[in-house]
């Protein structure tokens, strides 16, 4: 039985025993005074059980405003996920056609500087503004892994600056940067 439970069970029996206490009359000053005491502590413990009945109910309200606000934000999070898959298919597809476009040219033996003039006009007029064009590295690589530290290092930032700005020291950001560049020549 959990304490509360008691606590009440003993109010009950108290408010009960002074109420046919009340009908009866007191033998003594003594007897007096302490059914004065039970009443006080009866009435003591009937305010603290509503306010302890007031807190939980405030609790109760509180869980369920939080638990409401953390359902909207897993539906809002599974609605960016569906929408990146999305758009990450439709790329993949633009891509694959690329691909396929450009062996289907080099099949054809038509010169490189053809191929580039060619896929240059398929792209869309945002990703032909780049000069240089994008590398594509592996999902699971060493550049997947560490995102921040490649974007500093093409900021031109220190060693120094990256290793603190990641939370790395200068060796590890250094072991990671040389990691990355043998995996980029393994891959190609």
């Amino acid at each position: 039985m959990q304490p509360w439970v008691v606590v009440v069970i003993i109010g009950i029996f108290c408010i009960l025993f002074s109420w046919f206490q009340k009908d009866r009359e007191p033998a003594s000053p003594v007897a007096a005074d302490i059914e004065n005491a039970m009443d006080l502590v009866v009435a003591s413990m009937e305010e603290e059980n509503r306010k302890l009945l007031e807190a939980m109910n405030a609790m109760k309200r509180e869980d369920a405003l939080r638990s409401e606000a953390w359902e909207a934000k897993a539906v809002l999070l599974e609605k960016q996920v569906k929408e990146l898959k999305e758009e990450l298919d439709e790329q993949r597809l633009f891509s694959d056609g690329l691909s396929t476009s450009l062996q289907e040219v080099q099949r054809m033996g038509v010169r490189n500087d053809s191929v580039q003039a060619t896929v240059e006009s398929a792209l869309p007029s945002e990703l032909r503004e780049t000069k240089a064009p994008a590398r594509i590295y592996p999902a699971n690589g060493i550049r997947a892994r560490y995102p921040e530290l490649f974007e500093l290092k093409e900021a031109g930032r220190s060693m120094e600056d990256i290793a603190r700005q990641v939370g790395l020291t200068t060796g590890e950001a250094a072991l990671i940067l040389q990691l990355a560049k043998q995996e980029e020549e393994h891959h190609g």
